[in-house]
């Protein structure tokens, strides 16, 4: 399982063994997929980046919101037509709704879908490809039956943090349902 770290700039994976290995980020992350050639495409501080973990080469692919520096991506995941949707949000901290979202398709195009977003979170193409939801919808485990969580750490106090020490780590679930299939990105 591929995911992140965000304030710590960091691309994680866990194996099935509870192994876990850090690859530093360039720039602060905003979500992580899988592409149609095996690479990562992940969303950076300065646009959509592709990752090859075998050979650690990033490649730049966009550089979507890099020209807005109160915003950040946030979210984002591939449909079944390779299509990625992916949000923008604020990140002063105000709250304010100047976030947007996208859609990338596979040609490379990128549009926006919608303006004045707040927190684009749990972002779920539906199963047939026929549009989206913001919500929050399980992934993982070999049988489709784990939900996967990570927590906040960010503004806990150093008490605090001893007292929760899983705060900030990937935390596993089963669960009595069946997650859709994980798509790619295609076209990268």
């Amino acid at each position: 399982m591929w995911w992140l770290d965000i304030q710590a700039q960091r691309l994680l994976r866990t194996d099935m063994n509870g192994k876990t290995q850090a690859t530093p980020c360039p720039w602060q992350p905003g979500l992580v997929a899988l592409a149609e050639s095996g690479a990562l495409v992940e969303w950076l501080e300065t646009g959509l980046w592709t990752y090859a973990p075998e050979t650690g080469d990033w490649r730049q692919v966009s550089d979507t919101e890099a020209n807005h520096p109160t915003l950040c991506l946030n979210d984002g995941k591939p449909d079944c037509h390779g299509r990625l949707f992916f949000g923008s949000m604020d990140m002063t901290g105000t709250g304010q709704a100047t976030g947007r979202l996208y859609c990338r398709t596979p040609d490379g195009a990128i549009q926006v879908l919608r303006d004045g977003i707040t927190v684009p979170n749990a972002i779920a193409p539906l199963a047939d490809g026929s549009g989206l939801w913001f919500a929050d919808f399980p992934t993982g485990g070999p049988a489709g039956d784990t939900l996967f969580l990570t927590s906040q750490r960010r503004f806990l106090t150093a008490d605090e943090l001893e007292a929760q020490p899983a705060a900030g780590g990937l935390l596993a679930q089963k669960v009595r349902f069946k997650a859709a299939p994980t798509h790619v990105v295609r076209g990268l």
